[in-house]
């Protein structure tokens, strides 16, 4: 790490440039009372814990709907569940369809991949706040 020159000129100057780029206040003395304010770290973490596994369960959500949707399509679209044996739909016609629908519902799937990065992401912040107790 770089230091600039003229914060080694006086100690009292490079401690105040350093609260000022750390955005901490003066440090205490000894036989004063601490504080009973508590660091934001920990409610900070646990909000982003839990935007990070609502994230990820919107995408389950997401990949959920792109499987009925594809699903859907190679069901074909007779409402009628009970088809007779005749009705039935040949290979190439449920493959088509199928083969139709994923660009379709391809945004579903985009946006769960994107759900679940952001999740991760705030999931690995929260951890760099207020690591688990377990870890």
């Amino acid at each position: 790490m770089m230091r600039r020159a003229d914060s080694c000129h006086s100690p009292e100057l490079a401690q105040a440039q350093y609260r000022t780029l750390t955005m901490n206040k003066p440090e205490q003395s000894q036989d004063a009372e601490p504080s009973l304010q508590e660091s934001p770290a920990p409610a900070l973490a646990s909000r982003l814990r839990v935007r990070g596994r609502s994230f990820i369960g919107s995408g389950i959500v997401l990949v959920v709907a792109f499987v009925l949707t594809v699903a859907n399509a190679g069901y074909g679209t007779n409402p009628d569940p009970n088809r007779a044996f005749g009705e039935r739909r040949s290979y190439n016609m449920v493959k088509t369809s199928v083969h139709d629908a994923v660009p379709d519902a391809a945004p579903y799937l985009a946006g769960a991949l994107l759900l679940f990065w952001l999740g991760r992401r705030q999931l690995r912040r929260a951890d760099l706040l207020d690591p688990p107790a377990d870890a």
